[in-house]
């Protein structure tokens, strides 16, 4: 990664930019999950306005 400061190559594990000393904000990683059962919901949405669609014009 990058420092933002900086612009300076550092690890990906560290805290703190050994050149500027900007210390760096740890993120929680993010669960896969969420963004499945997001795209899953979108999915069950768009099915059932296009039967809704369907059954209007039939």
């Amino acid at each position: 990664m990058q420092c933002p400061s900086c612009e300076l190559s550092v690890p990906d594990a560290a805290r703190v930019c050994p050149r500027c000393g900007t210390v760096f904000a740890r993120q929680p990683p993010r669960k896969a999950g969420a963004a499945s059962a997001i795209i899953v919901a979108a999915a069950v949405v768009l099915a059932a306005l296009l039967v809704v669609v369907w059954l209007y014009f039939v």
